[in-house]
């Protein structure tokens, strides 16, 4: 798992401010299904906190201090009733088993953070985990790239995106993504690169493991849940040979013992 330090968080937040439209997703979810919600790999509260303030419960995990703090920082500007709702916590998910969670109504895993476990036995055990302490009714909610031909193609070759410009406290600065494929590693190294005015530089890494929808099934049913429904979008797309993000709903495979 990643564990940001100041710039990451820093440059994370300038990266992903404007991506909306899973928080959108992720919230009438949560609406939907009613909390208490757990939410793993929060963050600095881009989803938690629309969450919270729908009126919702919610508890946030992820391994970055930083990142926590980033939230901490949010919530003293959220009227109180917000904060109330608002629980947080840092630990590796890798160390899952050794863990104890809410009992949660719905629980959700958003933007790739599965991909963030190279060895499928960690995720398994973490799926294990979170099933041991949902509710009898629980659902399991996360988005992911995928392996497709599509993906395939696009992750052939080095990449090297245009320029932009992007703004990290007010000031302008140039930015770029590169990224390549491993294709024994069945990974993705992306860093998202940012040049100041004075000619420094700062970036954003990510190592990702892609999984093919047949392997995020198995380690679903490995771990005790099984696929109620899959997307191709967040506005409910059917998943097809260019899909390269998927959106996964789950229900444990069998009620919880009372």
């Amino acid at each position: 798992m990643n564990d940001y330090d100041e710039t990451a968080c820093r440059l994370y937040a300038t990266e992903y401010k404007d991506r909306t439209e899973d928080v959108d997703y992720y919230v009438a979810l949560a609406k939907d299904v009613g909390g208490p919600v757990l939410e793993l790999g929060c963050g600095d509260g881009r989803i938690l906190l629309p969450i919270a303030r729908a009126g919702i419960e919610v508890t946030g995990v992820d391994s970055s201090d930083e990142m926590l703090g980033r939230l901490q920082k949010k919530l003293r500007e959220e009227p109180l009733e917000v904060r109330h709702r608002i629980a947080m916590t840092c630990a590796d998910l890798k160390d899952s088993h050794k863990l104890g969670w809410p009992e949660s109504r719905l629980i959700i895993a958003p933007f790739n953070l599965l991909l963030h476990f190279h060895d499928p036995d960690d995720i398994v055990t973490l799926l294990q985990s979170i099933s041991l302490f949902a509710a009898p009714d629980a659902i399991l909610a996360f988005d992911v790239n995928i392996l497709s031909p599509g993906v395939m193609t696009s992750y052939g070759s080095e990449m090297k995106a245009g320029h932009r410009v992007a703004y990290i406290d007010e000031t302008p600065v140039v930015s770029w993504e590169e990224a390549s494929w491993d294709p024994v590693r069945q990974a993705r190294q992306v860093r998202y690169v940012y040049q100041w005015p004075d000619g420094r530089t700062e970036s954003l890494d990510f190592d990702l493991r892609v999984y093919g929808i047949p392997e995020l099934a198995a380690m679903l049913h490995e771990g005790g849940w099984k696929i109620e429904g899959i997307w191709g979008s967040f506005q409910g797309a059917e998943v097809g040979s260019e899909t390269t993000r998927v959106i996964v709903q789950c229900s444990l495979q069998s009620g919880k013992e009372e």
